[in-house]
């Protein structure tokens, strides 16, 4: 693990000397999205922030429609403190990604620190007058002007630092709560972070934010039952708060906890008109537990509030796959991808559904384009070999194959065994055994995957015998 990540350093460091040099001559060369992405994502590490924008608006003229991109912009210009620049740049991304909910939450968000900010700045002339106060107020009205120092600076750690000291004075502070959040996210200090916030809500339990923020990192260390719990105090507090209602179910979802969601949803429902976001969450409860009728209820009313609600449409056509009716699903799917172009998972999940009624043509347009949203994701690679696999095309299945190679890093074994099986199922025994001996000795304790993807392999037993003699070497 060391060494890959060692190579993919030195790789990256290399591609952005070439960018650095071929931008000195006013030129821009062809990158993947997310290269641009780890180029912006090296410049901040270095406070260069205004080089980082630079690298996203060269990215976003390659890739307009990247929600990603546009995100990860707007988190760059909260940073630097220019709020209104954010909301412009989160506002795009959410265009091209309308039911993205991390993108839905981040706008909530940064609207919240936008009001939180504008009532701040009515106090900023008090800074002129601090000699003749005592140490309180100089903290409470000071720290104002010197995060937005900090910002233009661009130092993260001392910004991360000042917010921590200013809001141990001010609880209530959203905007500064948001921005913390943001800061623990990009430098990742999960743990200090963590630490920080528990206290904090020891001596301020009803700060709905802090909560929902304790929430968030618990996410992000898959601890989704103290993410729950976290969220459920938040919107306890704020009992109309809906981006901890979401993010709730999200985790409950995790962990299949549906009844749990269910009985939170019932009493916001009591207090506040839903959203389609909301249904369609009402929705897939039903629907994991395997009450169609009811899920497809509240999936059609949250069309009626949002006709653009892709997950809505998305989730009617998992509803009708799960029941087999592959025609209802194909049409349900394809509303969803036509409002929303860029999620792997609609394109896999239609590809299967064209699978099942023959249309084998459609099925590989699919997989092969949920593959290319994810190109380092072994998963959709894999969908797609599997199925040209099944369906013969072991030509192809093999340069899929090879081109998925040059993409994914983590989890290589996957393509490794693949391969040996496609030349197996092809009847090329000599090459698939001599490959299987190379595959085995670097990957034995996955050898498994082999009969997970050609199971008639099962018994043929030169072939475990090798495997067995591979084992005691």
């Amino acid at each position: 693990m060391k060494r890959q990540d060692y190579n993919q350093q030195n790789e990256l460091t290399a591609l952005i000397s070439e960018y650095e040099a071929m931008s000195q001559k006013g030129m821009v060369g062809v990158y993947e999205e997310t290269v641009f992405r780890d180029f912006a994502k090296h410049y901040q590490n270095e406070h260069k922030f205004d080089q980082a924008l630079q690298v996203l608006e060269h990215g976003l003229k390659q890739y307009k429609y990247s929600s990603q991109l546009y995100f990860f912009k707007a988190q760059l210009l909260v940073l630097t403190n220019q709020h209104q620049l954010a909301l412009k740049a989160i506002n795009q991304a959410m265009v091209c990604s309308p039911s993205d909910e991390k993108i839905h939450r981040f706008r909530y968000q940064l609207q919240l620190a936008i009001a939180e900010l504008e009532k701040e700045e009515k106090f900023e002339d008090i800074d002129t007058e601090v000699e003749n106060t005592d140490f309180g107020i100089l903290l409470n009205n000071t720290f104002i002007s010197k995060s937005t120092i900090d910002e233009q600076f661009a130092d993260i750690d001392e910004l991360y630092r000042r917010l921590k000291i200013k809001l141990s004075h001010t609880p209530h502070d959203n905007l500064s709560l948001n921005k913390l959040l943001v800061c623990i996210e990009i430098n990742e200090q999960y743990a200090d972070g963590l630490d920080f916030l528990l206290q904090f809500i020891s001596d301020n339990p009803y700060v709905y934010t802090a909560w929902f923020n304790v929430g968030k990192i618990y996410t992000w260390l898959n601890q989704y039952d103290n993410a729950a719990d976290a969220f459920e105090y938040a919107f306890i507090i704020n009992d109309t708060f809906l981006p901890a209602y979401k993010d709730f179910a999200e985790v409950c979802f995790a962990i299949n906890d549906y009844n749990r969601v269910l009985n939170a949803f019932e009493d916001l429902l009591k207090k506040t008109e839903p959203d389609s976001d909301i249904l369609t969450m009402i929705g897939e409860c039903y629907e994991m537990r395997e009450d169609y009728s009811v899920a497809y209820l509240f999936y059609t009313k949250a069309i009626k509030i949002d006709a653009e609600c892709s997950e809505a449409h998305f989730r009617l056509g998992e509803c009708f796959a799960q029941q087999k009716q592959w025609k209802k699903a194909v049409n349900a799917y394809q509303t969803a991808i036509a409002i929303c172009d860029d999620k792997a998972n609609y394109f896999a999940a239609i590809a299967e559904a064209y699978y099942h009624i023959d249309n084998y043509y459609e099925a590989f347009l699919h997989y092969e384009k949920a593959a290319d949203l994810t190109l380092e994701i072994p998963a959709y690679w894999m969908q797609l070999i599997l199925f040209l696999m099944e369906t013969e095309q072991y030509e192809l299945a093999w340069e899929k194959l090879e081109e998925a190679e040059t993409h994914i890093i983590e989890n290589s074994a996957q393509i490794a065994y693949a391969k040996v099986a496609c030349l197996f199922l092809d009847k090329q025994k000599q090459a698939a055994r001599k490959l299987l001996i190379e595959v085995l000795m670097e990957h034995y304790a996955k050898h498994e995957l082999l009969f997970e993807y050609a199971p008639e392999l099962e018994g043929n037993h030169g072939l475990i015998a090798m495997i067995n003699i591979c084992n005691q070497n």
